[in-house]
């Protein structure tokens, strides 16, 4: 079944192309669908608005299709399945056949502007694309962002939207110019759900540890063991909602009275239902997120080199408590000056909040 819905999204998405030039517009738009619930990404929404997609080629990028995400897509106006024939031309002819037919698409389509979230497994086809037909871009930031990224370090734009003037330094030291960086606040956070706290010192109570991917329980276990060493403090493991708990992960939570969350509550809100005074992650944006919300953010290592020298930026910077696991069970037992935690919470939020 699965093949079939391919198919005919294929057969849309070149109807799509045929009357897409009748209605001379000259903007294109990449959206992600969620997997889970089939729709458009919620970091797009954000930003852009479901009712001006019918002024726009709107570019899917999905890989698994049900019967959900397939009518969801047909309700999307100008669906081109961007994700599904380009698999299918990579894997039938060569890496560049893809790119040669977008190259010939937007040129008859005669596409001016292209607006994206900033998806790293795609900028650097669409900065080709637009290097090639003088095409303007605009992206918006849906997570953490360093200047140790290789492929921002590579990338070209007309705009870039983000969440902060910290993040925004991150990208004018690539060499950005300044204007081509907007600062609009981030979506993602809540001031409901921002924790208060009446003393000079923050205690550790409740422990928040972050699911995700990129990690396999050998890589963590050993910082795993020196969490549960510190009896007195609750924890919580929060599930990432695209993909299932690892065994490994999920039989350390089990046998060590680790409260799995599976709610399907945003970040703000887990902390504010759970009471949680500190966040546990290696490269998750919830390290930094937590901050935010007065949260204390411990970071431990992924065994991952690519991700840790992206993140290694805000460990410099000292916005996160680096641990390892045989000073992480010391940090637990810390008293935290609130004060210090204040200071860092502004270096990187500032007083941006987003207005859609």
């Amino acid at each position: 079944m699965n093949y079939i819905y391919k198919i005919l999204l294929i057969l849309v998405s070149f109807k799509t192309i045929i009357l897409f030039r009748r209605k001379k517009i000259f903007l294109s738009q990449y959206l992600i669908i969620d997997e889970s619930s089939g729709d458009i990404d919620s970091r797009s929404l954000n930003f852009i608005d479901k009712l001006e997609l019918k002024n726009s080629l709107n570019l899917i990028r999905t890989n698994n299709i049900n019967l959900k995400s397939f009518f969801n897509i047909l309700r999307i106006p100008n669906c081109f399945c961007y994700t599904i024939i380009k698999n299918l031309m990579v894997n039938r002819f060569k890496k560049k056949s893809f790119f040669y037919l977008i190259k010939k698409l937007f040129f008859y389509l005669r596409i001016k502007k292209i607006i994206m979230i900033d998806d790293y497994r795609e900028m650097l086809f669409f900065k080709n694309l637009s290097t090639y037909l003088n095409i303007k871009i605009l992206i918006y930031m849906h997570g953490r962002l360093s200047k140790k990224s290789d492929i921002l370090s590579k990338m070209k734009y007309s705009k870039y939207l983000v969440w902060s003037e910290y993040f925004k330094r991150q990208l004018y030291g690539n060499k950005t110019s300044k204007t081509k960086i907007e600062v609009v606040g981030c979506p993602n956070l809540n001031l409901k759900n921002v924790k208060r706290i009446t003393s000079s010192k923050v205690k550790i109570k409740n422990c928040l540890i972050l699911d995700e991917d990129y990690i396999d329980f050998n890589s963590v276990k050993d910082s795993y063991k020196s969490i549960i060493k510190v009896k007195k403090i609750k924890y919580f493991l929060k599930k990432k909602k695209t993909r299932k708990i690892p065994f490994g992960f999920l039989n350390f939570c089990n046998n060590h009275h680790i409260k799995i969350i599976n709610d399907n509550i945003n970040f703000g809100d887990t902390l504010s239902k759970f009471k949680i005074d500190c966040v546990i992650a290696s490269t998750s944006t919830g390290l930094l997120e937590s901050l935010f919300y007065n949260v204390i953010p411990i970071k431990i290592n992924s065994r991952n080199k690519s991700r840790e020298k992206e993140f290694s930026e805000f460990v410099k910077s000292k916005l996160v408590f680096s641990a390892n696991s045989k000073n992480l069970h010391k940090l637990l037992n810390k008293n935290f000056d609130a004060k210090a935690l204040a200071t860092n919470k502004n270096k990187l939020w500032g007083n941006i909040l987003f207005n859609r």
